[in-house]
């Protein structure tokens, strides 16, 4: 069960068809294009969106919704440098567990990864397409700021 800002508890199934329930969780009110983008249906997603939009927030509920619902999943925000990949994790990612009130206990929690007792884990990794192979059965790869991450991280 998951308990909602507003005192009331849903299954963690009701995701599936509100992930938008979790920027709620969280003080916030997504956009419609928040809820489509969520509700997924794509294999490979490039957001093309303005400054201060909400793309990073975007992002961390869709990995919140990720280790929640496709457990054991394995998660990897990469940024540019690992500063940015760390904001992503404790700005959204984190937070957002937070505001749902941590409805599968972390096990592991640190600026660089988070694991819960589904199995599912949160791995932060910066442009370095070295740091990044060898992971195998991803669930979800979040590249923020991808045009600021180089070519051969996409390569590899």
């Amino acid at each position: 069960m998951r308990r909602l800002s507003s005192g009331a508890t849903e299954p963690l199934d009701a995701l599936w068809t509100d992930p938008g329930a979790i920027l709620r969780a969280s003080g916030r009110t997504p956009d419609p294009w928040q809820e489509r983008f969520l509700k997924g249906g794509w294999s490979r997603a490039l957001l093309c969106c303005s400054r201060q939009t909400g793309k990073s927030t975007s992002l961390g509920a869709l990995t919140v919704k990720t280790m929640l619902t496709e457990y054991p999943a394995l998660c990897l925000l990469i940024g540019p440098a690992e500063r940015q990949a760390k904001e992503l994790m404790k700005a959204h990612v984190a937070r957002m567990f937070a505001g749902l009130g941590w409805p599968v206990q972390a096990v592991k929690m640190g600026e660089l990864e988070i694991e819960l007792a589904n199995g599912s884990r949160c791995l932060v990794l910066p442009d370095n397409e070295r740091t990044v192979r060898g992971y195998s059965e991803v669930s979800l790869v979040v590249i923020d700021e991808a045009s600021r991450v180089s070519d051969d991280l996409y390569y590899s």
